[in-house]
């Protein structure tokens, strides 16, 4: 048998390795394609008799010097170092087997540790050289700018292999006063690049050669550092005392890692500074601004402003931007002679602030899209209304409207953007969502849980009409769930449809199906507070029932049972139904608007009322049947919402 020395420790990895020592003398059994050598290590004072594979590239001579490549000259020994291992009884039966085989034949009953076609030693002339292989693979790297970067990897082979680094595959690198190459005895190969910049940051190789193969290893530096300056900031608009600014994000805050670029860590926020005209000072404005569009308000009438823009991220601050040009705030006297309107501030850095994530609702004009703000990481809802069907003075006023309430129970809004192609409204994301979807997917629902649902409902309306505004648009696809701390709070939506109501001749159109629209909306004659009233009734119906009191084959139809007040309690609906909550049913559906309950007035009915009182006993209600629930849902997804009917005489 062959034998050679352990040149360094190695641990097994595989079942059929062994584990051995450096300096340690082994006896080599047999290789095979892979690099590995079957070897037979004797007892010793540290551990037991044991035979297993071991890489070839950590056997050298049992000398401790020379190559265990063999010359020409070493075959003339008589002994020489390296004995070919004595064949036994079995293998030269087995040689014998084989003469008459080919070579195809005979490779395939020659197989490896793991089932492949093995590599035996032919001749000593080639049985010992081992071309480079990567024992430790690079890793990749990612520091912030100044530190100093070290990539290691282990490349082992005989004969000992020439080490070089690279840099994008192609700049060979030198020793420098940064950077610091080593590869030592072990196969080590380190590179070290000391005060590391945004320029250093790329894919570097390193790259293995002897005379009988090469290998190359690879990975990523990637070098974090604060973010550029801004770009200068643009005076969008100026109404009054408030002026808009917009501003571009830094030069390199898009960039994604590629190859040869700085990779800037995710922008935080940024900073806006102002100066007043002929002074030297910055001043502070607004420490932390999450988009790349703000209002800035309540400045001095008379004066002259100049703003500028700092970026910041996990590293630190950018450089300011360039000033912005100067703008003029109207004197006093100029602003008391103009009129005091609402303005509303529209921006246009939709695609610098938020990162769309697709669709998640879909209304008649409008598409509500999941959104991430850039610099917060926050999620939001945007409501994507198309340019072509709606006109912007109409998606102001709802966003106005919407900006002026503050109730639990209504949807929040933050901001309005204009893109080539829509008018977007900027809201809070309401996750649980839709009222109905969530009341299905409880395994319980009762009159109680119904009536709570409905006394929040009927609270955030009586709010609305105390400021004389209608929503002229309850149905289902507008009530959405919120669960904070264990409580399930309603929210009321899409206020694209809503008035102030300060006279009785405002005609609403009917748009959409009219499932829950009231009488005078069908009929064409003036609408009120009360018009609110009449579509909750038709909600409350339809959450005890799971069916539509006025819901007929055909449109027209179901709007003559409207007009016409033609609805009922059938047993088979309404088996097990409380007549409080029938009576209120019957309290809100009446045809005329003056003989309607208020939203207080429906708070103080008895079904209500019994909700809020609390319960003695811990047993629930009667369960309802969602089932056909779970019908009228499905019903209302495929039911087109997205046409105007014509309003009948």
């Amino acid at each position: 048998m062959t034998t050679g020395r352990i040149l360094f420790d190695y641990h097994a990895i595989k079942e059929d390795e062994v584990t051995v020592s450096k300096g340690e003398l082994i006896q080599i059994l047999n290789t095979n394609h892979q690099n590995m050598y079957l070897i037979h290590r004797p007892a010793n004072q540290n551990s037991p008799a044991a035979e297993g594979w071991v890489p070839s590239h950590i056997i050298g001579p049992r000398d401790g010097e020379g190559s265990l490549k063999k010359s020409k000259q070493m075959f003339k020994i008589k002994k020489p170092m390296f004995r070919t291992p004595q064949k036994t009884e079995f293998e030269l039966k087995e040689k014998k087997d084989n003469d008459g085989m080919d070579s195809l034949e005979r490779k395939s009953k020659s197989l490896s540790r793991d089932n492949k076609p093995k590599v035996k030693f032919i001749s000593a002339e080639l049985g010992f050289e081992v071309p480079p292989i990567v024992q430790q693979p690079l890793t990749s790297l990612t520091v912030q700018a100044g530190d100093t970067a070290t990539l290691t990897c282990k490349i082992c082979g005989r004969p000992r292999p020439v080490v070089t680094w690279r840099y994008q595959d192609s700049a060979v690198l030198g020793p420098s006063n940064r950077v610091m190459m080593m590869y030592n005895e072990e196969g080590q190969a380190i590179l070290q690049i000391s005060n590391v910049s945004a320029a250093d940051s790329g894919e570097y190789s390193c790259v293995a050669v002897s005379d009988i193969g090469s290998i190359v290893t690879r990975a990523m530096l990637t070098v974090l550092d604060r973010p550029g300056p801004p770009g200068q900031p643009v005076i969008r608009n100026q109404v009054g005392t408030a002026v808009h600014l917009e501003w571009a994000p830094p030069a390199n805050a898009q960039m994604l890692p590629t190859l040869g670029s700085g990779v800037p860590v995710q922008i935080q926020g940024y900073t806006i500074e102002f100066r007043e005209a002929g002074a030297t000072m910055w001043q502070l404005a607004i420490p932390y601004v999450p988009n790349t569009s703000q209002v800035i308000g309540d400045l001095e009438p008379g004066l002259t402003y100049q703003f500028r823009i700092s970026a910041n991220n996990a590293i630190g601050i950018s450089e300011p931007s360039k000033p912005s040009q100067y703008v003029a705030i109207p004197s006093e006297y100029e602003l008391s002679e103009r009129e005091d309107a609402p303005v509303v501030m529209w921006k246009a850095t939709f695609e610098n602030d938020f990162t769309d994530l697709g669709e998640i609702g879909k209304g008649r004009f409008s598409v509500v899209h999941c959104c991430v703000q850039k610099c917060s990481g926050q999620d939001l809802a945007c409501k994507f209304i198309t340019k072509r069907l709606i006109r912007k003075e109409a998606v102001e006023t709802e966003f106005n409207t919407l900006q002026s309430l503050q109730h639990t129970n209504l949807v929040k809004v933050y901001d309005l953007y204009e893109t080539p192609a829509h008018y977007v409204i900027i809201m809070e994301l309401l996750t649980h969502g839709r009222l109905l979807e969530h009341i299905i997917s409880k395994h319980h629902f009762d009159e109680l849980q119904a009536a709570e649902y409905m006394a929040q409902l009927l609270d955030t309306l009586q709010y609305l009409h105390n400021c004389r505004i209608a929503h002229l648009d309850i149905k289902p696809e507008n009530l959405m769930v919120e669960v904070s701390s264990n409580t399930m709070y309603l929210k009321l939506i899409d206020f694209g449809d809503a008035r102030h109501i300060y006279n009785n001749y405002y005609i609403h159109p009917m748009i959409g199906h009219p499932e829950f629209t009231s009488p005078e909306v069908v009929s064409g004659t003036p609408v009120g507070l009360f018009t609110d009233i009449w579509s909750v009734g038709v909600l409350l119906y339809v959450l005890l029932s799971g069916v539509s009191p006025f819901l007929d084959e055909s449109q027209e139809e179901t709007c003559s049972n409207i007009v016409r007040n033609d609805f009922c309690f059938p047993d088979e609906y309404f088996a097990g139904i409380s007549s409080e909550a029938k009576d209120l049913i019957r309290f809100m559906l009446v045809e005329e608007q003056s003989k309607r309950p208020t939203a207080q007035a429906c708070l103080e009915s008895p079904w209500i009322k019994k909700a809020s009182v609390p319960r003695s006993s811990p047993i629930r209600p009667k369960p309802i049947n969602t089932s056909r629930l779970s019908d009228f849902i499905q019903r209302r997804k495929h039911q087109s919402d997205a046409f105007i009917l014509k309003s009948l005489p």
